[in-house]
Parts: structure tokens; C-alpha cells; sequence
């Protein structure tokens, strides 16, 4: 189901609003840069329990890539989400978190969108080749990721017809969406002195390891919370999804990513891409 966006938009931006007073490190990328025009122009915001709480990668017109302690109950997906376009909102249908064989839960999940009979085609991202074609990036490899820092919305004014004046009702007149990106390089894992994956509290234990995170690491560049579950991307393809930064240490360890490549059949078998 496709929501309102002229009635939500101002509920996002507040919510945004007061994050950025007092918390703006819980929505930001330390020594990021506005993303260019034609970067990143498929992310997701997800908005659950009136909060902005992480990002997302739309890999079809039905599904979107997240973190899995992104889930929240009340979730929508505001896809469209880039300076350049104008968003859309729309309910989560179903949620599916990877369970392993051992019935451990992995941070990653897959939200099936409520389309419902809105066909509007939006940017999706690419995914890397099936197994076994599907290749981490390298060591040393540059990986960039984004994430919403603001967004703002100017206010009302009275509609104008062109040739008579005021026509009644109201018009918005502008809106602004900030979208920062973040430049790292990969890093191993494995004995790295501040490699933490549970650096930041979750609600409930997620299975994380060297054959599943990809890290990522550049001097003074870091990525925070409301970070999570945004894409990474190698060489313009998604390979990862973000779940950690570095809580009380910034800029003192790497930045995790969930590798897509161990996934990658799971993903074909629930969306079919």
C-alpha cells in the first residue's frame, strides 16, 4: 500500500529534525561528503515507532536489503529517498531474517514491500553474480556507503493560480534531503585490536564472523548510528549491508558490513533476483 507522502513527509522531518538537535552524531558520517548526484539515488530511509532508524537498498521493485535489528514494529520504507527525487512510502508486507542451520540469526533481512497496484518504477540497486561468481571486495579495495543526515521541508504558502492570485488550499515549495557518503577501505577483520561486533547495543544477539563481515577502515572516517542496514557498494555494486560502527570510540576501529556473497542464494530464493 503506497501512503500519503504529502501527509508523512513533515512527520519524517521532524523526526529528523529532533535527532539532529543534540544526537546529529547518531545520523551522520564523520568526514563524509555529500554524495553526488547519481550516487546512491536508490536509498532507503525506514521509519519505525515514529523514528528515523536505519537505511536500506531497494534490490527490486518489491524488496528491500536491510539490517536485521533494523526491524521495528510499524516499519515503512520511504524509497525514492535522494536529493534529486521526490519520496514515496510505502508498508512493509512481510519481514524475513536469515536463520542458519543452526538456528542462529544473522544481521540481515529481507522486507517484501506493500505495492499494492502502485507499478511506479524506482532505482534498485545492482546485485553482485550468483554463487560461485559472487567475490568479496579485496583488501584495500574502496567501499563507500550513505546515509541520511537531514532533511528539510520549506513551509506552506497559499497556492498561487498564475493569472487570478491566491487559489485557495496550500503548496509546498520546496524540499531539501541531505545524503552524505562515506569512503573507507577494507580491512581484515581477524585481529584487528578494536574489531567489535557488538559494539553497539542491539535488542537481540545476531551471529557475526570473518566469513560473513566485511570490514572497512580510512583515517578519521566513520559511520554512526542510524548508519545501519544503509548499502555498500564496490565498484557500483552492492556488497554489503552496514550493522556497526564504533560506539564510544570514533574513528577507533572498522566499520562492519554484512558480505552479501555468503547470502547471495538466500536473497534469489525469497526475491527471485
Amino acid at each position: 500500500m503506497k501512503m500519503r507522502i504529502k501527509s508523512l513527509v513533515p512527520l519524517l522531518l521532524l523526526v529528523l529534525a529532533g535527532a539532529a538537535q543534540g544526537r546529529d552524531n547518531e545520523k551522520r558520517i564523520f568526514n563524509g561528503g555529500p554524495c553526488a548526484h547519481d550516487e546512491f539515488t536508490f536509498h532507503v530511509v525506514l521509519v519505525g515507532n515514529g523514528r528515523v532508524v536505519c537505511g536500506g537498498s531497494p534490490i527490486t521493485q518489491d524488496w528491500v536489503l536491510t539490517a536485521a535489528h533494523c526491524n521495528s514494529s510499524g516499519l515503512t520504507a520511504y524509497l525514492n529517498y535522494h536529493p534529486s527525487h521526490q519520496p514515496s512510502v510505502f508498508a512493509i508486507a512481510q519481514t524475513h531474517i536469515y536463520i542458519d542451520g543452526a538456528q542462529q540469526r544473522h544481521d540481515i533481512m529481507l522486507l517484501h514491500l506493500n505495492r499494492g497496484t502502485d507499478r511506479t518504477v524506482f532505482p534498485v540497486a545492482q546485485l553482485p553474480p550468483r554463487h560461485p561468481d559472487c567475490r568479496r571486495p579485496a583488501v584495500g579495495a574502496e567501499i563507500r556507503w550513505a546515509a541520511i543526515v537531514e532533511s528539510t521541508i520549506v513551509t506552506q504558502r497559499p497556492h498561487q493560480d498564475a493569472r487570478h492570485g491566491p487559489a485557495g488550499g496550500f503548496e509546498d515549495i520546496n524540499e531539501v534531503h541531505n545524503l552524505l557518503c562515506g569512503r573507507v577501505d577494507v580491512t581484515a577483520c581477524a585481529g584487528h585490536p578494536h574489531y567489535n561486533p557488538h559494539a553497539f547495543p542491539i535488542p537481540q544477539p545476531y551471529f557475526y564472523d570473518d566469513a560473513h563481515v566485511v570490514c572497512g577502515q580510512r583515517g578519521g572516517v566513520d559511520g554512526c548510528r542510524g548508519n545501519s542496514g544503509g548499502g555498500m557498494l564496490h565498484n557500483n555494486i552492492l556488497h554489503g549491508v552496514l550493522v556497526y560502527g564504533n560506539a564510544g570510540m570514533v574513528c577507533g576501529g572498522p566499520i562492519g558490513f554484512m558480505d552479501i556473497c555468503p547470502y547471495r542464494e538466500w536473497i534469489h530464493t525469497r526475491s527471485g533476483i
